[in-house]
This record gives C-alpha cells, structure tokens and sequence, in this order.
C-alpha cells in the first residue's frame, strides 16, 4: 500500500469511525451551501457544494465501491442524490459531509465493494481506444 492509498484511507476512516467532534464540513455546512439562495454569494457556495460531493463521490469510488457506468452521470445529478438525503434525513445532518454523503451516494447509485483484485489505483488511460 503506498502512502498516499493510506493516508486517504485513514481520513475516511477517521471520518466514517472517529469520536463525535467538530468535522471540517457537516451535513448542516453542505447543505446550506447547496441551497442558498443570496445574491451575493450563491454562485461561490453551489461551486463549494459541487466540487466537494464529487470530491466525495470520487474518493468513495476509488477506495472502494463501484457505482455503476460514471459517464452516464453529471456532477448535477450526484450534488441533487446528497442534497435531496440531507432534506429527507435532517437527523443525519450533524454527522461529517463526507460520511452523510458516502452513504447517500452509495444508496442512490446502488454501489457494491469492488472484487478483492482492485489495485487501489486509476486505470490506466489508453488514449488509442
């Protein structure tokens, strides 16, 4: 395992099994970044919101799950499946954004663990495909 593979697998364990404390981002924090609706700073929250649930959709993929055919989803498409559990669970809102949205990902895109041969890296690109 190579020192990056473990330092990601640390943060996301930290983040799915540690002690209840303060997190970088909550449900709460992603949410209200997801829907806001000032004038003056709507466009820097929804960017905030969309790069970090595909930040978070991607890492789950690359450590762990297979969700399905990516190029058949938009990043629109995966920022509505968290925005529209954290609406529908508010009870779930306090936990970390990265655990609150792995679970909302996983659920929605029906993801399952990767066979036991992932190598934990990105595939290849083969640009003569």
């Amino acid at each position: 395992m190579n020192v990056r593979t473990l330092m990601i697998s640390i943060f996301l364990a930290s983040a799915f099994f540690g002690p209840a404390e303060a997190h970088f981002v909550t449900g709460n924090d992603l949410l209200k970044n997801c829907t806001s609706t000032d004038k003056d700073t709507a466009y820097g929250q929804h960017s905030f919101c969309t790069g970090i649930i595909v930040g978070y959709y991607d890492m789950l993929t690359f450590l762990k799950s297979n969700c399905g055919d990516d190029s058949k989803k938009t990043a629109g498409q995966i920022e509505d499946v968290v925005v529209k559990y954290l609406k529908e669970h508010p009870a779930e809102r306090s936990k970390p954004a990265a655990s609150v949205s792995a679970i909302a990902i996983s659920e929605a895109f029906k993801c399952l663990p990767r066979d036991e041969s992932f190598s934990g890296r990105w595939p290849e690109s083969n640009p003569q495909q």
